[in-house]
């Protein structure tokens, strides 16, 4: 399953300076349709993709070019496709609490046999991604969990055929928003964090979902992307904190073999 559209103009970036190279290789890739406010995985090459967010995004038809303002670019998946891995979830809790007390917090938790990592074992080459999606777009956001060996604050503990984890003290400061990523093969996929994302996931905005509520937990790892896709068919959904706020809780989740929370 591919992650892009095609499209033929040529994309230039101004801001971050990995996520200009990203956008630059987007040249010999066919290009991509490029859309402000979409978070996107750009291929950089055969081997290797990146993840960036879109803050602009200007059509010079005349010149048949792009002019793109992207944010920090997440390091990203190494694979240019995915096979869906439908799994079952236990639970997606956000609360947003932003306006009136300056927090909020996401977990997702899965628990099912066919979780994988891959069988990569290199803390430099493990990457995670989750995404989720209300099933009309109108709410939609990511959390990237970038590669690396932890440096004491922030980065992967372990990433071993039994378990991976990525532990980031700083959260929601940091490199992502996610304080925690664990993945157990065979078992558990869990996701903690202080934030509504780093792609925001913004259920306040959004109000309550008319639909199912989708998720998607990847792995990145040892040169092969593996999504994990979940369906929340029913979620309960309330105004919090004075009605400032929001808390979107959806449990006894099923599988989602089309793994809609990657969509467009």
């Amino acid at each position: 399953m591919a992650r892009w559209a095609k499209w033929q103009h040529v994309a230039e970036a101004s801001g971050d300076q990995g996520a200009k190279a990203a956008l630059r290789k987007l040249v010999v890739s066919n290009s991509y349709e490029i859309v402000a406010g979409e978070s996107i995985a750009v291929p950089a090459s055969a081997y290797e993709a990146f993840r960036v967010h879109i803050v602009t995004a200007i059509d010079d038809e005349v010149a048949n070019t792009w002019t793109v303002q992207v944010t920090s670019l997440s390091e990203f998946f190494i694979g240019t496709t995915f096979e869906p891995i439908p799994v079952t979830p236990l639970k997606l809790v956000v609360v947003d609490k932003t306006v009136l007390a300056g927090h909020a917090k996401t977990v997702f938790v899965a628990k099912d046999l066919g979780v994988t990592a891959g069988t990569g074992t290199d803390v430099s080459r493990i990457s995670a991604r989750l995404d989720l999606a209300y099933a009309g777009r109108e709410a939609a956001g990511s959390f990237l969990v970038p590669p690396g060996a932890s440096n004491g604050t922030a980065g992967w503990l372990v990433n071993k055929p039994t378990v991976a984890k990525f532990v980031n003290k700083e959260a929601p400061a940091g490199m992502t928003q996610a304080k925690a990523a664990v993945v157990k093969p065979g078992n558990l996929l869990k996701l903690a964090a202080k934030g509504l994302g780093d792609v925001p996931f913004d259920v306040l905005t959004a109000g309550p979902p008319l639909g199912s509520v989708y998720a998607a937990y990847c792995i990145a790892n040892g040169g092969s992307e593996y999504c994990h896709c979940s369906e929340f068919p029913s979620c309960t959904y309330k105004p919090i904190a004075a009605d400032t706020g929001a808390k979107l809780v959806c449990k006894g989740g099923v599988p989602d073999p089309a793994c809609l929370a990657t969509g467009p």
